[in-house]
């Protein structure tokens, strides 16, 4: 998907997507928690793919 991707490229600690949230997450399990929690992303953003970290 379009989030795994993104989520695969990205680096730690990362500040939240939204310009209005000044978070930062320093694991990627955290980030997708926050995402989910915080700003209503679908509950499948908790688990990582499994092909998206095999690339």
């Amino acid at each position: 998907s379009h989030m795994e991707e993104y989520l695969v490229q990205k680096s730690w600690p990362s500040e939240c997507p939204d310009p209005s949230c000044n978070h930062i997450s320093k694991k990627e399990q955290d980030y997708r928690r926050y995402l989910h929690d915080m700003h209503h992303y679908h509950k499948v953003i908790c688990v990582a793919s499994k092909e998206a970290h095999k690339k």
